[in-house]
């Protein structure tokens, strides 16, 4: 824990150095990690990151599924993003602020649909996608099926959260945001994992809206903190 502390602190300080100004300029940090799942990890997280910077600065601590969903929204929290990589996820927020997720439990209970079945290495294994898509466009079945397999299990994780929150609307077609993040859903030559898993979802909900983010995730996590500074800012003003 304490070399992730330091390398975060390190990158930082590297951000600042770059943008040629110090820490006492900063009035928003937004902290996108993974594995801030609750509020005890936050509070660490924010007990450590205040001793860090001086002043009157506002901290925020999130998972970085969040960010990565404010990087396809442009800050607004609102919608559903999925996460195909090394890990999956499927996490989606309302617009008041409730929050559900499916898939992301690891290795051990699941993460149903990314690429490290049986072996810890997840890089190493996530790095056989590209191997499995092309034996899929030559024909092969085994490769087939196991992309196919990996198509409904994603899809099936943003069905269970967009219906747990209603995204779609009582009717089921409302239109929603879908953020889609990771080189699982990059698009490929013959086999476009992501334009399966859109035609899965839209057979349930019409509505959705897939999005391929224009900017990093570090971005939406900067979007994240000036979206909250105005949002707390809104609240001490009144409007």
């Amino acid at each position: 824990e304490n070399a992730a502390l330091e390398t975060l602190e390190q990158v930082m300080m590297q951000a600042l150095t770059t943008a040629n100004t110090d820490r006492s300029a900063v009035v928003a940090v937004c902290l996108s990690v993974s594995g801030v799942n609750h509020p005890s990890d936050q509070q660490r997280m924010l007990d450590w990151i205040c001793n860090l910077f001086p002043g009157n600065a506002k901290f925020y601590v999130e998972n970085d599924a969040v960010a990565a969903l404010a990087s396809g929204t442009m800050g607004k929290l609102h919608g559903c993003v999925l996460i195909a990589g090394t890990g999956s996820i499927a996490y989606g927020v309302t617009e008041d602020g409730k929050v559900a997720r499916a898939a992301g439990a690891g290795p051990v209970l699941g993460d149903w649909g990314r690429w490290a079945y049986a072996d810890p290495s997840w890089a190493r294994i996530a790095a056989l996608v590209p191997v499995v898509v092309s034996a899929a466009e030559d024909g092969d079945k085994v490769a087939n099926t196991i992309l196919h397999d990996a198509v409904q299990e994603l899809a099936e994780s943003v069905v269970a959260v967009v219906r747990r929150l209603t995204l779609c609307g009582e009717d089921g077609k409302d239109q929603f945001p879908l953020v889609l993040v990771g080189g699982v859903l990059e698009g490929n030559k013959k086999w476009d994992i992501s334009g399966e898993v859109i035609k899965c979802i839209s057979k349930v909900f019409p509505g959705v809206c897939p999005i391929r983010p224009e900017v990093e995730p570090a971005i939406g996590a900067a979007l994240l903190a000036w979206s909250h500074l105005r949002k707390e800012s809104k609240l001490q003003n009144g409007s």
